[in-house]
């Protein structure tokens, strides 16, 4: 009854529905999850569906629905350590359950645990049936893997960075996250720091793909022209630059763009207008809130 009276939407009748069934048998835990599914999901009284479903884990601790349930109550409610706990105990007992593996890895990425995340959203893909769940499966793990490209790219573990790109790059091959995943990858190709990373050849090509995808994104268009530039395509690059600076105006874009526009003119023996970017490039860097490692590095380049 409590069942059906959801489905009408009267939503107080369903609850009281499911407390009689509790009455009548206290043992039972379905009416706990039933009535905490209400109690969450159509009436956003989140403390009362955690303890209902809480009743239901001690009535019957190996119930994965519950501790499905009560991991997503508790994420709702941003107890992430918690739910990610609840979410776990879930798997235990049905290592097959898509709904609290892709649930698990979303708490773990708002924990920052990047990794792990991707790991599970992988797992998930192998469990789920539909097409559209397959295809949000690899996007997030994507996402996922891109965000942790972030992670170590800021530590300092380029190698291990760039390997995260490849991975995301697979998984989201044919989306509209590709573009920018491939320009991620161009720029960790041509311009990370470590210069035995460095494949510009490769980076072209990423390069070439992401501005095929997103022709007027300024972005991908000053990765390609610095992919240019380091493959000793000189002319392009300068071309490539030259529009990026009319798609935008972001001071660190142009301060770099700037920058490698410098060098190519210089390297054309265009030294009069290289020393004109060169110095345009440093009114930019003083605009900067604060000194940017990345555009200090081409800056003592461009020297």
């Amino acid at each position: 009854m409590g069942r059906a009276l959801r489905l009408l939407g009267d939503f107080e009748a369903a609850v009281a529905s499911h407390r009689k069934a509790i009455e009548l048998d206290p043992a039972d835990a379905d009416p706990h999850i039933n009535l905490g599914a209400i109690l969450a999901d159509n009436l956003g009284r989140h403390d009362e569906a955690r303890e209902e479903f809480r009743e239901a884990i001690r009535l019957d601790p190996e119930n994965a629905v519950a501790w499905n349930n009560l991991g997503a109550v508790l994420g709702v409610m941003e107890r992430r350590e918690e739910a990610i706990d609840a979410f776990r105990r879930a798997l235990e007992h049905d290592p097959a359950y898509y709904g609290a593996r892709v649930r698990l890895a979303l708490q773990l990425c708002h924990t920052g645990a990047y990794r792990e995340a991707a790991e599970e959203f992988e797992r998930a893909l192998s469990l789920a049936t539909s097409e559209r769940n397959k295809r949000m499966c690899r996007l997030d793990a994507a996402t996922a893997r891109r965000q942790l490209f972030l992670k170590l790219w800021e530590k300092g573990d380029h190698s291990g960075s760039i390997a995260e790109l490849r991975r995301a790059l697979e998984l989201c091959a044919g989306s509209p996250d590709e573009a920018v995943t491939r320009n991620n990858l161009a720029w960790a190709l041509v311009a990370g720091p470590d210069e035995s990373l460095r494949d510009p050849e490769e980076g072209l090509r990423h390069a070439e793909k992401a501005v095929e995808l997103a022709p007027e994104d300024p972005t991908h268009v000053g990765t390609l022209g610095a992919a240019c530039y380091r493959a000793g395509r000189l002319e392009r690059a300068v071309e490539l630059l030259e529009k990026a600076f009319r798609l935008s105006e972001k001071w660190k874009g142009m301060a770099l763009n700037r920058l490698i526009l410098g060098m190519a003119l210089f390297e054309l023996d265009r030294k009069t207008e290289a020393l004109g970017e060169l110095r345009r490039a440093q009114t930019y860097i003083e605009r900067l809130p604060e000194e940017d490692p990345e555009v200090e590095r081409f800056r003592k380049e461009a020297e």
